[in-house]
């Protein structure tokens, strides 16, 4: 995974992810035109709100999920 900004340089390893969610509303709940993916490392949230399109290339590459319930064969 990859994220560009010119204001915020930092990366975020797979393996230090704890759960990737998509969700239609914002983490403070206000509603969004396409999704909002949330993701969760070490008690810190990222939250990205992105169209439809862009979300349903995200959800292949990263499905939502709570990594420490996936099988280690899925990882």
């Amino acid at each position: 995974m990859h994220y560009e900004n010119p204001d915020l340089q930092a990366t975020v390893e797979l393996r230090h992810i704890d759960e990737v969610e998509y969700d239609d509303e914002t983490a403070t709940g206000h509603s969004v035109a396409g999704k909002a993916l949330r993701i969760r490392s070490h008690g810190h949230a990222f939250e990205f709100v992105l169209d439809h399109a862009t979300a349903k290339q995200w959800e292949q590459l990263l499905p939502p999920r709570q990594f420490d319930r996936v099988p280690a064969r899925a990882v």
